[in-house]
């Protein structure tokens, strides 16, 4: 306003100085009249114009959304020739009508498919819509390229928060050399998250990301809501401390997970809840879905599945604001790694020997009524819920067999849903990872003092 007053009164100058001279001239009415005319749209067009580039009514600018969630498939794997990622896509896409109009859901798709390159879609009312098609094929598991991705969708969906799902292959905490590798290592067995063979083949060597690889990514992205790993064998307690500075909550299953993963046609909606305690209906919903599943023909006329009817997938979450606590309450109880009696404890991985034993059974074998009473009030605050299944789906025969003829000593009080390693001597002697060699790089190594230990 305070220019357009400028402006009226620079051209009003103008006109008192040109009818000076008019009246100097004697110029006759008519003329003046024109004249006046023709200034007053001169003004009429400047203040106009003033008006639309004035600072002071700037142009609106696109109100941040609420919630934006990004699900990340990396399907470039057996979870895509298998029809898996299309299934779940599907799923996603039939899902999406519950999101609320101030949320967003953003996909990177990587498929196994010659014919298909990498793309992300923003997914709304069951329409897909193209943001970006990438003219070529690369690693989803590399993680300069997690950051692009997820930075080139944060960079057009502004938030107030985000939330992260991490869709495919993962085995936890397990880690080779600390970059993708560049060659097949000896007996291929280096994973972590994200398997991906990069020339849309299932068969040929699959190269993973490392969790001390993904942490530092995260610590070039906005810090998440929460990350629903969607994936094997995540609920690690190293993994969980590894991501604690990246997101508030870290949601997954401690156990390898059906294929199928999340039935996300109905747990979609829950990523978009609003609640303090939204977790539970993911998890209730997650885990009611294989309840209600394993009942069908399907899974109890089979021997190797028929051991699942009445059972589900375990699950749980971690709390970040109280992780501190519990690695200052484990690390006033630990002993010596050797002195840790791991017989008839359930463990939710295998390789050729059984790792990722549950936490809470371990430390109830190591401490004192009264010392594991005061640690589980750390473990509570930390996992504050978890679902329960003292059985769930293995590709390993040892593990399947243990679960079947009810090896394991665990029920709902002791159960954690979150498993620890143990360093013990067993395991310098593995063929196939060098567990003690590489468990150090991990944050919660140190943070529990397991160094005290080592020779």
């Amino acid at each position: 306003m305070a220019t357009d007053i400028i402006v009226f009164i620079i051209l009003f100058k103008i006109w008192n100085a040109k009818l000076r001279k008019f009246e100097q001239k004697n110029v006759t009415l008519p003329k003046i009249i024109y004249q006046m005319k023709k200034l007053i749209c001169i003004c009429a067009a400047a203040l106009l114009l003033n008006s639309c580039n004035d600072d002071s009514e700037p142009t609106p600018v696109a109100t941040a959304v609420q919630r934006a969630v990004i699900v990340y498939m990396s399907g470039e794997n057996n979870l895509g020739t298998q029809g898996y990622l299309g299934e779940d896509l599907n799923e996603i896409i039939t899902g999406s009508k519950s999101i609320p109009e101030d949320d967003r859901l953003v996909v990177f798709v990587d498929n196994s498919s010659s014919r298909e390159t990498p793309y992300i879609i923003e997914v709304r009312n069951e329409v897909c819509d193209t943001i970006v098609k990438f003219d070529k094929d690369f690693y989803a598991s590399d993680p300069a390229r997690f950051v692009d991705i997820i930075k080139t969708i944060q960079e057009k969906y502004q938030a107030k928060e985000y939330g992260l799902v991490l869709w495919g292959h993962a085995t936890g905490w397990l880690v080779t050399a600390d970059s993708i590798a560049e060659s097949k290592p000896a007996n291929g067995r280096k994973h972590a998250y994200g398997a991906d063979t990069g020339n849309n083949q299932s068969y040929s060597y699959e190269r993973w990301m490392n969790i001390t690889q993904m942490a530092r990514a995260m610590k070039q992205l906005p810090h998440f809501k929460y990350i629903f790993a969607d994936c094997c064998c995540m609920m690690n307690v190293e993994v969980a401390y590894e991501l604690r500075n990246a997101t508030d909550y870290l949601i997954g299953s401690p156990a390898e997970i059906p294929g199928k993963g999340a039935p996300y046609h109905i747990v979609m909606k829950d990523l978009f809840l609003r609640t303090d305690d939204f977790y539970k209906t993911l998890m209730d919903d997650y885990y009611n879905y294989y309840i209600s599943l394993y009942k069908n023909i399907e899974y109890t006329g089979s021997s190797m599945t028929s051991y699942l009817k009445g059972h589900s997938v375990p699950l749980a979450v971690v709390d970040m604001r109280y992780i501190e606590q519990l690695a200052s309450a484990t690390r006033n109880l630990l002993k010596e790694p050797d002195a840790f009696e791991t017989d008839s404890v359930p463990y939710y991985f295998i390789t050729d020997v059984p790792i990722m034993y549950d936490m809470g059974c371990l430390m109830e074998r190591i401490c004192s009524n009264d010392d594991y009473r005061l640690w589980k009030e750390a473990l509570n605050k930390a996992v504050p819920y978890r679902l329960f299944s003292a059985r769930w789906m293995t590709i390993y025969n040892t593990l399947r067999n243990d679960m079947k003829r009810n090896y394991f000593l665990f029920n709902e009080d002791n159960f954690t849903g979150i498993s620890m390693f143990v360093p013990k001597t067993l395991y310098n002697f593995s063929s196939l990872y060098q567990y003690n060699a590489t468990i150090p790089s991990f944050s919660w190594y140190q943070a529990v003092g397991w160094d005290r230990f080592a020779d």
